[in-house]
């Protein structure tokens, strides 16, 4: 049922042929135009989602420009900084004739070097894997976990079933960053000791399960969250990018019973 049409008289008598006829003629245009109302309002919330998630989105990427932009500053300044005290310890002895403890000023700066080499990979690879483009989801997959795994000391299984499908790079694409966005709201606000993903290619659909056995939280107090700036659950971007795949995206929760996020999408 889309709506409903009461039709009375003022007259103490039946309705007569003619008013049915007219009640025919009349109720399919009604019935039209409360169709379009609800389809007119449906497309209004969508716009205004789809405008509050841009917002969000906007927001984020400057965020994670902020924190490269520390990363940058913080790591890699104050080890380049060591690097020239190093050097500059290095020629200082080197012009005096001391010779004993150049090796050592030398071999230090090689060991900072070194570590900003492993730091450049990291915001490398945090930015945007080299090896999803060269080998694949599902090996990326296993190298973010692995090393989520050593950096939370938080226990992740990575559960498979269908995927030997050769899926776009697109979706590829959107797939490890719903994956690397849901690992990082747990270790930002879950509280979780474990998560399970679950990846499986059935018919012409795809499906992901990720669960974590934290904390919570209310439904309808973070349905009343998304749209506010000072949401920080990461949900409206992974939202954004499974609607950005055609998918749907359901999520449950309640306090203490930890999150599940799951997601259908169409091949």
């Amino acid at each position: 049922m889309i709506g409903l049409m009461c039709a009375g008289l003022n007259k103490p008598h039946t309705f007569m042929p003619e008013h049915v006829d007219i009640f025919k003629k009349i109720t399919p245009a009604i019935s039209i135009a409360l169709q379009h109302i609800r389809n007119d309002d449906a497309m209004k919330k969508r716009q205004k989602e789809l405008k509050e998630i841009s917002t969000q989105l906007v927001v984020a990427q400057e965020e994670e420009r902020k924190r490269i932009s520390r990363e940058l500053h913080d790591v890699m300044g104050q080890t380049l900084i060591g690097i020239d005290m190093d050097l500059a310890n290095a020629e200082r002895d080197l012009s005096q004739g001391i010779n004993k403890g150049i090796e050592t000023w030398l071999s230090e700066a090689r060991s900072l070097i070194s570590e900003i080499s492993d730091n450049i990979d990291t915001i490398a690879m945090e930015l945007r894997p080299i090896m999803l483009d060269e080998l694949g989801l599902v090996p990326t997959l296993r190298w973010y976990i692995d090393s989520y795994c050593q950096r939370t000391n938080i226990n992740v299984s990575l559960k498979l079933e269908g995927m030997d499908r050769k899926l776009s790079p697109e979706m590829e694409t959107h797939l490890f960053r719903i994956v690397q966005e849901a690992l990082t709201n747990v270790v930002k606000h879950a509280e979780a000791r474990k998560v399970t993903i679950s990846m499986k290619c059935e018919g012409l659909e795809f499906l992901v399960l990720i669960e974590d056995d934290g904390i919570g939280f209310d439904m309808m107090e973070i349905e009343g969250r998304l749209g506010q700036k000072e949401s920080n659950f990461g949900i409206l971007g992974i939202r954004e990018r499974v609607l950005a795949i055609d998918g749907q995206l359901d999520i449950y929760s309640n306090l203490g019973e930890g999150i599940k996020l799951s997601m259908t999408i169409p091949l």
